[in-house]
């Protein structure tokens, strides 16, 4: 999705990069699984404890094959995760806007909180503000679904 909207809004990113940091920004999850926000969010699980998997997890993937490919790995890895340049920014919040935008396609039956959701995107989307008119398309549906399925919309939701 990343491609696609850097493409169809005409951002000025290195695509190469972007494209590189969505391939590899998920890979310790493949060893670490995937914490869902929900148990952050309700204390469950700490943010700490998250990214402290993730980097062991990540640390693993480095050091299983050639030193150079696996440190270039890692790098791109820690890019995202401190969302230190515009790439690692646009892939962050591309990555809450599809987690959105899954949410609205699956339905509600999987919908246990549905005060989390419309505001998931925001934090992320306001790093690199070329995506929200994205956010607000997707906000749109999601309001339509949530008057679909008898969920209230809040002001606070925009």
């Amino acid at each position: 999705m990343s491609f696609a909207l850097v493409e169809e809004l005409k951002i000025d990113v290195d695509v190469k990069k972007v494209l590189e940091i969505a391939l590899i920004h998920d890979l310790p999850e493949s060893l670490s699984g995937d914490t869902d926000a929900l148990l952050i969010m309700e204390g469950k699980v700490s943010s700490e404890h998250k990214k402290k998997i993730e980097r062991a997890a990540m640390e693993k993937i480095k050091s299983s094959g050639p030193a150079k490919i696996g440190q270039s790995a890692f790098d791109l890895w820690l890019e995202y995760e401190n969302a230190s340049t515009r790439e690692a920014r646009l892939v962050k919040a591309v990555d809450k806007l599809e987690t959105t935008l899954h949410l609205v396609e699956q339905g509600n039956e999987k919908l246990t909180r549905p005060h989390f959701i419309p505001n998931y995107a925001d934090k992320a989307v306001a790093e690199f503000p070329e995506l929200k008119p994205v956010l607000s398309k997707i906000k749109e549906r999601l309001k339509g679904k949530y008057a679909e399925w008898k969920f209230p919309w809040l002001e606070e939701y925009g």
